[in-house]
Parts: C-alpha cells; sequence; structure tokens
C-alpha cells in the first residue's frame, strides 16, 4: 500500500474553509465545509455525484484539513475486500475515514464493508463517496438509517467563485458572462474549470468560451465521461444517445441518476444535465457561434430586455410582452396555439393568427435593429413552435425561481445554511413584482401572483432561518422588509396590532 492510498491529519484547529483547484490555483469554498463538517447523528454519510463533481479533491482536501483526526483513502477499481479491510485497519489513530471511490471496489468488498457496518464493527464515523447510488446501495443505507446523505449540490460552483477563477485566469468577465457560464453548466466543476481554461489558454473573454469550448469538447469530454463508467458501458451508451434526441422517460433518467450518470431535477422533471444534451445533441442543433451576446431579461421591477447592453427596441407593448412570455416558458418554446389563446383569447382564430404574425414581425424588425437582420435568428426562430434560443437567454424571474426551489429543498432536508444561501439569492434577485412597472397581459396573472407569493415566503423564511441561528440583525433586516410589504400591500397592519399570523416573531 502506498502513502497515497491511506492519508491521516493528525488533530488541530481550524476554521478554514475548503478550497478548490484549478490548475493548482486555490479558491476558498465555504459551503464544501459547512456541508462536510455538518455530521449530524448518523456515524456514516454519503456523497454521491457523477463524475467530474470535484468529490476526490473537496473530500481530500477535507481530510488534510479537518479540525479532527480523519483519514482519506482512494479505492482503486475493484479493489477486493480483504484490501478494503487492511486499508481500514491501518487508520487506527483516525476518528473519521472517507472511503472515496467506494463504489470502484469490488461488489464483494462492498458488500462486506456494508455487513460489518450494519453489525457495528467499527468505531469509526465513514463518509463513503462514489458515483453510483445502486453501487453504493445508497437506498438501502439510507433506509435502514445507517447512513445520511451529503447534499452534492454544493460541489457546483456559484456566481461569486466562477468570477474568481476567471479572475486568476486572467479572463476578461461580466457579471452576465458569469451568469451565461452557469447557465450553460449548472455549475458542474469539470465543465466549468475546462471552459474557463480553453478560454485563458487561447486569450479569449468568458463570453463566447462556452461555444468555443462546445466546437472541441465533444472530442475529449463524453468519451472522458464514458471511460469513467467503463463498468457500465452499454448503460452509458444509452444514456449518451437518449440525451442527443431527447427520448428517455423519467424513469430511464431516474435509472441513469442511480447508475451516476449526469442527470439533474429541475422543478418539474429530471433532465440529463444540460451540458450532455448539448454535446450529445452538437450534429442535430445549431450550436451559437462563439461571442454571440445574450438576450437579457429584467422581469422583476422595472422591464428591461437588451443584448449586449443595448436596449431592444420594441413599438408596442405586446411586442414585448409577447417575447416575455415566450421566454418564460419551458425551453423558451410556445406553439402558436398557445400565443393565440393567451393574447387574442375573444379574437377569431384567423385574425388571432394574424395578429401573431404581425406581433412576431415586429419583435424580429426590433431585434434585427440592436444585431442585424442576418443575426436574429441565433436568439428567435419562428419557423414551427416559437422559440427564444436557450442558450442565449438569461431571465432574472426564472434564476429567483430557481433559487427559490433550491431554497425549498434544502429547507426541506434541514440544510439551514443553504436554505439561506438560495433564499439571499432570491430576494436580491428581487426588484419588484414581475412587470410590476406597466399594464401586464391576463395571460401574466398566475406568474405575477406566483412569484409574490415565493418572495413572501422566502422572507418570512429567512427571518425565522435567522433567528435560528442567533443571526438577529439579519432575521430584523428581513423582517423589516416582510413588515413593509405587508404595510404597502395591506395585507396586515404596520403596528404594534400586527397578528402574530401574519409576521414572525424576532426576538
Amino acid at each position: 500500500m502506498s502513502d497515497r492510498e491511506v492519508r491521516e491529519t493528525p488533530p488541530k484547529k481550524t476554521n478554514e474553509p475548503i478550497p478548490a483547484t484549478l490548475h493548482g490555483r486555490l479558491i476558498e469554498r465555504p459551503r464544501i465545509t459547512l456541508a462536510l463538517r455538518g455530521a449530524g447523528p448518523a456515524r456514516t454519510r454519503l456523497l454521491c455525484a457523477p463524475a467530474g463533481s470535484g468529490k476526490s479533491t473537496a473530500l481530500s482536501q477535507y481530510a488534510e484539513r479537518s479540525s479532527g483526526s480523519v483519514a482519506y483513502i482512494q479505492l482503486e477499481e475493484n479493489a477486493p475486500a480483504a484490501e478494503v479491510e487492511l486499508l481500514i485497519a491501518r487508520c487506527n489513530r483516525a476518528d473519521e475515514i472517507v472511503l472515496d471511490g467506494f463504489d470502484d471496489a469490488a461488489p464483494d468488498a462492498v458488500d462486506a464493508f456494508l455487513a460489518r457496518l450494519a453489525a457495528g464493527a467499527y468505531r469509526y464515523r465513514f463518509i463513503l463517496s462514489g458515483r453510483s447510488e445502486l453501487d453504493m446501495r445508497a437506498a438501502e443505507l439510507v433506509g435502514s438509517g445507517l447512513a445520511a446523505p451529503i447534499d452534492f449540490s454544493v460541489l457546483g460552483f456559484n456566481a461569486a467563485e466562477v468570477e474568481h477563477l476567471a479572475s486568476i485566469r486572467n479572463v476578461a468577465h461580466t457579471a452576465e458572462d458569469v451568469e451565461q457560464i452557469l447557465h450553460d453548466t449548472d455549475g458542474w466543476a469539470i465543465a466549468v474549470d475546462w471552459i474557463i481554461s480553453c478560454a485563458a489558454q487561447d486569450g479569449r473573454p468568458l463570453r463566447g468560451a462556452f461555444d468555443l469550448w462546445l466546437m472541441m469538447g465533444r472530442r475529449f469530454f463524453l468519451p472522458y465521461l464514458a471511460a469513467r463508467s467503463a463498468r457500465k458501458h452499454d448503460e452509458f451508451v444509452s444514456f449518451q444517445l437518449s440525451a442527443g434526441d431527447g427520448t428517455a422517460s423519467q424513469q430511464h433518467l431516474e435509472e441513469f441518476q442511480a447508475l451516476g450518470f449526469p442527470v439533474v431535477k429541475t422543478r418539474t422533471a429530471m433532465q440529463p444535465h444540460r451540458v450532455i444534451r448539448t454535446l450529445a445533441g452538437v450534429d442535430q442543433y445549431d450550436v451559437t457561434p462563439a461571442g454571440a451576446p445574450l438576450l437579457n431579461f429584467k422581469l422583476l421591477g422595472r422591464f428591461r430586455c437588451e443584448i449586449d447592453g443595448r436596449p431592444v427596441p420594441f413599438k408596442r407593448r405586446r411586442d414585448r410582452h409577447v417575447l416575455t412570455y415566450i421566454a418564460l416558458r419551458p425551453q423558451g418554446t410556445a406553439t402558436r396555439d398557445e400565443l393565440t389563446a393567451a393574447f387574442w383569447p375573444d379574437v377569431a382564430p384567423a385574425a388571432a393568427r394574424q395578429g401573431l404574425r404581425t406581433t412576431l414581425a415586429r419583435i424580429r424588425v426590433a431585434l434585427a435593429e440592436v444585431v442585424g437582420a442576418d443575426a436574429v435568428d441565433r436568439f428567435l426562430s419562428s419557423e414551427g413552435p416559437v422559440q427564444v434560443t436557450v442558450s442565449n437567454r438569461c431571465v432574472d424571474a426564472q434564476r429567483f425561481a430557481e433559487h427559490v426551489e433550491l431554497a425549498r429543498l434544502e429547507d426541506a432536508r434541514g440544510n439551514a445554511s443553504l436554505a439561506i444561501h438560495h433564499y439571499a439569492i432570491a430576494e436580491s434577485l428581487y426588484q419588484g413584482p414581475l412587470l410590476s412597472t406597466e399594464p401586464a397581459e391576463p395571460c401574466f396573472a398566475a406568474p405575477i401572483a406566483l412569484v409574490e407569493s415565493q418572495y413572501a415566503t422566502l422572507l418570512r423564511r429567512l427571518v425565522e432561518l435567522h433567528t435560528a441561528e442567533n443571526e438577529h440583525e439579519a432575521a430584523h433586516k428581513y423582517y423589516l422588509r416582510l413588515a413593509k410589504r405587508h404595510g404597502e400591500r395591506g395585507d396586515g397592519p404596520r403596528t404594534a396590532r400586527t397578528r402574530k399570523t401574519d409576521l414572525p416573531v424576532v426576538s
């Protein structure tokens, strides 16, 4: 056994956050520190995440910088039971052991370890890390109470970390460029790393870096993932093909996720990771040229629609509302029937269709004034279903909803720090009700009501969560915003007579 296979760290006191490595450079990532140190009552925790999520880097650095005695073991592929037990036995000074690549061990080794774990044969705490929930028997471990999951979403990069990575690699960028990279990659560590590296090596800015990487990425990225799934070659080929043509059912996607393939859960369904869908379907779909600007919608508060910082000069309110409606739809797509029903509900079908054609023509003219007539199709396609190009679209209302949903999921899991993190991002995105500065079409009534309900809920939870963490200054800040909102909307009195059901109590 080499020293690389087992690493032990002596007890030491430190509150330093976990760093992330990018070509030898480090950035601090406190979210990972909190997730890995939040042990809870379970003596065994599971970290299941697809290849390229940064598990090994985070866990090895957690062991090196832990305040307790932690041993890190990187298991080799098909490691037998006897070898796994020998490696564990060498960690006699440790309180906690990380078994990284647990799903790479031989099946009999996994069986033997879990049998001993269930029998209480170990005095250690464990973190079991791997890609495949199925091979790690995660459902069995969690269901029996032997283990608790670690939410792997903390491994994904956030905006501040992407910005810092770009800065230390001397890659020019704007806040919008960072937003676009996060949209394209969902913060997937390996994709973010490679895209920024690609831009740095070519001396290019972050804008357009994803498309630049995409032109060469298919040659090595998918083969890399396939090599990491060598045991499941046929299943990975099936996953790749179904990701490219969108044919996988929800049941199949759940099975692919359990096998450790890159599948993400959105607000409404499961789907292959956006990077995989793009790469697997790169022969079928037009790829936006490198450097293409971003169609940016600001809908929370004052309406703005800009391309590369230049306002799109809509002639009529309905024009911008139709484009907004399409941009807010799942996948940025709406059929003509949906659009006529939404905007011309009481008009004869022939007249409604003509109204839609005229409106779409005016929208294209407005876009052409900013990007030129030849480039309009990069942003809006009106052949068949009307579509706003997803890779070029950034909508603040959608980012708001995504962070509210992520916060709700973390809240339900009891991860207060992560819930606060996502609630606070959503709150910062909220600049006012959806389309609040102009009369909105009736079809926006439901989205407007949903945003307002979500905003009230997140303010209440920020007050309650900060209060529970004894962070009373932060709790009071959000309490005042909630109280002001109640008063302005007439939802509740602004005086000391406010009912307990109107506002949370802040000590």
